[in-house]
């Protein structure tokens, strides 16, 4: 008889540590081609899941990512993420069957040194390898340590701040950068992210941090049928508000004369499709079942040929949607990352604005113009005050949780889900 599979504990901003192989350790990312087309449905996952990416490494039979979650929603995320690239490579390479090793491995992270250990171990994946030196990691082109130095190519859903903080509370400019990497350097000789005894904890086990973050999460671990049911439940719900008012969004600006046609495969229905399905996770059944699409395959369908094509009705009102108050939305998503909230309030202002297309990563990155960067500065300093309250004895250290209880505990009694 099987041993049961253990839980995923999911709640709002839990943190991971992730890990999973190719199946039979197989070299699945075996040419910079295939670990490229990783990368992009990796940023695309987050996106789509509203994921906060600390760092990640992907190698020859294998991958790492440190991953925030504000909306605790790891295994539809990474059910999207395996699935879609599985897909897409099998499709390429004309194969069948796995192409992951069983279920991808998940340690739950605590904010602050321990998560700055995880994204040096990460970091430092490709020097323990043999594939680089350490002076070199750097030109590592598959890792978020090589966006380093490369401020303006970097995806929106990377953040150094947890990586560089852990390594005496960094700045995210050329001397920090520098900095870093004399610290790596110093962690691949002797540090317990390197080659040591030590950094082999850093991918075992069930959870990375203190014991009093280690006490709190297995007290919460005890409710596992509340776990259930929020992933069951309360987060079907809540996701199915999400998409109902990014619908409703999206509606407001096809014209009603438009919406008169009741075709299965009406330009209008495929144009809201396609562009929700570029901005959300929304599955092809319910927008069938709302849009009047007759089933998800045809959903998938329609939203397929759409995406190859660049003129017609359809295209010129997806090319609206994806442009209408991108700026204002870029504003609120990154707001809604670093104050640690959903993506998506279930409490959205009817007039809140469109989302943005995830589309190719540099177009992606340009989206995130100059309203926003003003004030880059006072949000960094925010992130910094939260931290430095942390090892001051705050809400997230080891004396705060012992007041406070872990994150999912505070969810639980309603503090988190007010943010709601």
């Amino acid at each position: 008889m099987g041993t049961a599979r253990k839980l995923r504990l999911e709640f709002p901003g839990a943190i991971y540590h992730v890990i999973n192989r190719g199946n039979d350790r197989a070299w699945i990312f075996d040419d910079d081609r295939t670990k490229a087309a990783f990368a992009d449905c990796l940023f695309d996952a987050a996106v789509r899941n509203g994921w906060l990416l600390h760092a990640y490494a992907i190698m020859g039979n294998h991958f790492h990512l440190a991953v925030e979650t504000p909306a605790g929603n790891l295994v539809s995320g990474m059910q999207w993420l395996q699935s879609t690239f599985a897909n897409r490579f099998n499709r390429l390479r004309g194969e069948r069957g796995h192409l992951f090793q069983g279920r991808y491995k998940a340690l739950l992270v605590e904010d602050g040194d321990p998560l700055g250990q995880v994204c040096h171990y990460i970091h430092l994946n490709p020097v323990r390898a043999g594939i680089v030196p350490v002076t070199e990691l750097g030109n590592y082109r598959y890792s978020s340590y090589w966006y380093l130095t490369r401020p303006p190519e970097r995806p929106k859903c990377l953040d150094f701040a947890a990586a560089l903080a852990g390594a005496g509370g960094l700045a995210d400019e050329a001397a920090g950068w520098r900095s870093y990497q004399d610290y790596l350097a110093w962690q691949a000789e002797s540090g317990p992210a390197g080659r040591n005894a030590a950094y082999v904890s850093l991918s075992r086990g069930w959870a990375l941090g203190s014991e009093g973050y280690k006490r709190a999460l297995l007290q919460d671990h005890a409710l596992a049928a509340i776990v259930r049911a929020w992933e069951s439940g309360g987060v079907r719900e809540l996701r199915e508000r999400q998409w109902t008012e990014a619908l409703t969004a999206a509606l407001r600006h096809v014209a009603e004369a438009q919406r008169t046609d009741p075709r299965k495969s009406a330009p209008w229905k495929v144009a809201v499709a396609t562009y929700l399905k570029e901005t959300t996770a929304v599955p092809n059944d319910w927008l069938a079942q709302t849009l009047g699409m007759g089933s998800g395959i045809y959903v998938s369908k329609n939203v397929g040929l759409q995406r190859r094509r660049e003129t017609g009705e359809a295209a010129e009102l997806l090319t609206r949607l994806r442009k209408v108050n991108s700026k204002a939305f870029s504003e609120r998503v990154r707001s809604s990352i670093y104050g640690r909230g959903i993506l998506l309030s279930a409490k959205q202002d009817e007039r809140s604005p469109l989302p943005s297309r995830p589309v190719s990563r540099g177009a992606r990155d340009r989206r995130w113009d100059e309203a926003g960067k003003a004030d880059t500065s006072s949000r960094t300093s925010a992130w910094r005050r939260r931290r430095t309250q942390r090892r001051r004895g705050g809400a997230g250290s080891e004396k705060g949780r012992s007041e406070a209880g872990s994150p999912f505990s505070q969810w639980r009694s309603g503090q988190l889900l007010r943010t709601l």
